[in-house]
C-alpha cells in the first residue's frame, strides 16, 4: 500500500506510514458537492468536509443568518406598535443566535486550515478554489 501523502511503499498491515508517519487508514476530504445549507452539523462533522465544501456552505449561512436577522428586526420593529407572542420574539432571537454561532464555528475552521476567513464569498472565489483543486463542474 503507498502512502496517500508522500507515496512510499508500506505493507497492508501497517496502520501509519513508515517515512512520514501518516496514518494509512484516514481517508482524504473528498468534494461533496451538497448544494445548500441543510441543517446544523457538528465540528468533527464538519471538520471532515473539504475546504471547498466549507467555503460554500459558509456562503449559504451568512446568507440565512442575514434573513434570521431581518426576520428578527421585522418582529422587534412590529412589537413597538402590535403586540408579538413572546415566543416569536424568542424563536427569531433563537434562531440569528444559532446562524451565527456556527457562522463562527466554520470560519474557525477555515483559519485553522488557509489561515484566515474570506470577507466575501461570491462566484469569482468559489470558481477559483474549484479551479485550483481541479474540480470540472462548478
Amino acid at each position: 500500500m503507498n502512502c496517500p501523502y508522500c507515496k512510499t511503499e508500506n505493507n497492508s498491515s501497517q496502520i501509519c506510514c513508515t517515512f512520514c508517519k501518516a496514518v494509512l487508514t484516514t481517508p482524504r476530504r473528498k468534494v461533496k458537492h451538497f448544494v445548500a445549507f441543510n441543517g446544523f452539523k457538528t465540528y468533527s462533522e464538519l471538520n471532515t468536509y473539504h475546504t471547498y465544501d466549507l467555503l460554500k456552505l459558509l456562503k449559504d449561512v451568512r446568507k440565512e443568518r442575514s434573513n434570521a436577522f431581518q426576520l428578527l428586526y421585522s418582529t422587534l420593529k412590529l412589537s413597538n406598535n402590535i403586540e408579538i407572542p413572546a415566543d416569536m420574539k424568542s424563536l427569531s432571537e433563537d434562531d440569528y443566535k444559532d446562524f451565527t454561532a456556527y457562522m463562527y464555528l466554520i470560519e474557525e475552521i477555515l483559519i485553522d486550515r488557509i489561515g484566515y476567513k474570506p470577507k466575501r464569498i461570491d462566484d469569482k472565489l468559489l470558481t477559483a478554489w474549484a479551479l485550483r483543486i481541479g474540480l470540472k463542474e462548478i
